[in-house]
Parts: C-alpha cells; sequence; structure tokens
C-alpha cells in the first residue's frame, strides 16, 4: 500500500520464475521431458537416485540431510527455481508438493494451484503480506487501515482521476506520515511545539483537525462532502430538508447537518458530516458514537410525536478514508447507486484537496483558498 500497491521488480521475477517453472511441470506435451531434467539436477546435488519426494524437497529449497552438500551444478532454470521458492516462501505459505501420481505441484496455504492460477495467486498474497506488514506498523498503519477497506479512497491511484499533482505529492506522504512537521521527526529531540498555536505536539492530526488557526478551512472541507450529499439527494413528496438550521421546538442551538422529516410517513432522518483523522477505523467508530450522543435528544423530541427517527453520522477521513458504514445513509436516503459511485470518489477526492490546502498553509502561512 505504501508503494501504491505496486509489488518490487526482484520479487516480481521471482514470481514469474514460479509460473514458468509451474507451466513446464503440468504441460502436457514437455511435462516428462521437465521432470526428467529436474531429476538429473536433484540427482547432481544430492549425488544419488532421486526419489519424487526429493524433486520437491529440493524445489522447496532444503538444505539439510541429501541436500547439506555443496552444489556443483551450473546455474539452469531448476537452480533458479529453488532460489525464487526459497525467497518467496519466506513470505508467503507456498510449496511444491506431490500430486497423487507423484508429480510436483505448487501449492499455497494449502491448496494446489493449477498452472493458470500460480501468477494471479501469487501476487494477491504477496500483496497481502505486504499490506498486514504496513497494518502493524503503529503509526504508518493507522491511516491505511482505514483506507485499504474500501475502493474510493485509492481510486486515483491508477489514472488520477479528478486529483491534481498537487494533492499526488502531498497525499501519499500523508498517508505514511512522512511529512515535514515538528511532530513528526523520527529522530532527535527538537521543538515538537505547534509553529502556530503553540500546541505540544504539531503532528499531522493535530494541523488537519484541532489547530484553531486553520477551522476556516476545515469548515469549506465539511461543507464540500455536505454539498456533494446533497446534489445526490432527491427528497419525496411531503418530506421537509433543513441543512445547518436549529431544529424547531428546540432551544439548545444545535445545527445537524441535514434534517429530513416526512410528516407523512412520520419519518425523521439526522445526519451529521465528520471528517475525522484515520487514527484507524476506532477514530471513526468514536466520531459515530459522539454525532448520535450529541444529537440522541432530538431524535427523543420526534420520537415522543410517534417519529420513526434515524441518528447516524456521514464519514470521510482528513486523508480520503471512506467509512463503509456510509452505505447505510446512501440506502435510507435512496440515492441514485449511478452518481453514488461518482459521489464517493469526488468527496474523496475533496477531502484531500481541502487538507492538502490547510497542510500548504500550515508549512508557509499562505491562504490557499479565497
Amino acid at each position: 500500500m505504501g508503494g501504491v500497491n505496486l509489488l518490487p521488480m526482484a520479487l516480481l521475477a521471482d514470481v514469474r520464475q514460479l509460473v514458468h517453472g509451474g507451466r513446464l511441470l503440468q504441460s502436457n506435451t514437455v511435462e516428462k521431458l521437465s521432470q526428467t531434467i529436474l531429476q538429473a539436477v536433484v540427482e547432481k546435488r544430492i549425488r544419488t537416485l532421486a526419489q519424487p519426494s526429493d524433486l520437491v524437497d529440493y524445489l522447496n529449497g532444503r538444505m539439510d540431510g541429501a541436500f547439506a552438500s555443496e552444489s556443483i551444478d551450473v546455474t539452469n532454470i531448476w537452480t533458479r527455481l529453488r532460489l525464487a521458492t526459497r525467497r518467496i516462501r519466506s513470505k508467503i505459505n507456498v510449496e511444491w508438493s506431490l500430486t497423487a501420481t507423484e508429480e510436483p505441484q505448487l501449492q499455497l496455504n494449502g491448496f494446489r494451484l493449477r498452472a493458470s492460477e500460480v501468477e494471479y495467486s501469487l501476487r494477491c498474497s504477496i500483496r497481502e503480506y505486504f499490506r498486514r506488514r504496513l497494518l502493524k506498523k503503529p503509526d504508518q498503519g493507522k491511516v491505511y487501515e482505514v483506507t485499504s477497506a474500501a475502493t474510493p479512497p485509492n481510486h486515483f491511484m491508477r489514472n488520477g482521476d479528478f486529483t491534481r499533482f498537487a494533492e499526488w505529492r502531498f497525499i501519499h506522504r500523508a498517508r505514511l506520515d512522512c511529512v515535514p512537521l515538528n511532530g513528526a521527526r523520527r529522530f532527535g529531540h527538537g521543538d515538537k511545539r505547534c509553529r502556530r498555536c503553540g500546541h505540544e505536539n504539531e503532528t499531522l492530526p493535530h494541523v488537519l483537525n484541532h489547530c484553531k488557526t486553520h477551522l476556516a478551512t476545515v469548515t469549506p472541507r465539511h461543507n464540500a462532502v455536505l454539498g456533494r450529499l446533497l446534489k445526490a439527494l432527491v427528497p419525496h413528496e411531503g418530506t421537509t430538508v433543513r441543512v445547518n438550521q436549529c431544529v424547531p421546538g428546540m432551544d439548545d442551538g444545535l445545527r445537524p447537518d441535514l434534517l429530513i422529516v416526512n410528516g407523512t410517513e412520520k419519518s425523521a432522518v439526522i445526519i451529521d458530516v465528520a471528517t475525522p483523522f484515520e487514527n484507524r477505523y476506532a477514530a471513526f467508530e468514536a466520531a459515530r458514537n459522539e454525532k448520535r450522543a450529541k444529537y440522541g435528544h432530538i431524535a427523543d423530541h420526534y420520537r415522543t410525536q410517534g417519529y420513526d427517527v434515524c441518528v447516524d453520522a456521514f464519514i470521510v477521513g482528513a486523508l480520503g478514508g471512506w467509512d463503509p458504514a456510509n452505505k447505510r445513509i446512501i440506502s435510507l436516503l435512496k440515492l441514485g447507486q449511478h452518481y453514488c459511485r461518482l459521489m464517493r470518489r469526488l468527496m474523496c477526492t475533496d477531502v484531500i484537496r481541502w487538507s492538502r490546502d490547510i497542510y500548504v498553509e500550515r508549512l508557509t502561512g499562505q491562504r490557499q483558498h479565497e
């Protein structure tokens, strides 16, 4: 994920080596010839007659017993296949095993692979290995735990749709927390205070979500998401839609982002947009629970009048993370599916654009919008 989901070239070369070897050993035309040559290579290594089990032990990179002796063979496709298998086995559970007819065949996680399945399966498993390794990192894995759970946050990876080069240069460093902020230093004991408000730790979450000097930009970021949601909303007959307005009959001053009341069906929907920082998915859950608690008494107000009430939060992370729970709101509001596919991408892009403006404003001191 940190490498834009591109695998290292060395690993891709090893994968191709396994693919080529698997096809030779399962080919209808050269299968017997391939096994004969492989057996000759193994016998040259162990210096005795090779059994079928010795063939898979050799390919799996066994180094003890008869295979402890030093190789005296020249480099060939089978020696390269043996080395490639050893390197890949250090990352995923792949090995060569014997079929019922005592022929070598590759298996992944205990399941045998046909020659046509080898490349795709190995690529997916290696990507998953790197994804898990990244997510285990306490700092750099927190954002990717959220952004890797859905498609919209990464829609621009392939062709850069709706994304400027400015956002492209920012978002990858930001998601890995490799930005030149005082609180993001990996080494040293320099001053970590916020250069604008004096907060004790100038981290990216503080800059994008909590620094008071940037509230004028945080609000448009929030409104960009709300605006996309309103554009997709088509109110039904008898429905009243209130946007960022006080609730009639309530004097608490709270203004939900979206209040939809249908007097005919006696239903009320209270939705508030939130753009929390992607501090793992728990941050999204905490933001949703906070919104529900904040507007819970308004929901009770409508329930006493016989309304069926739903209170929820529509969440898009500050670095473009998409909350899969937003699907409930999209379904509840009966938004058009065709536009919603585009809406998800545009929302993530809008949030990234505004977050980038906040970040640049922090470094340069110059407002990035009018």
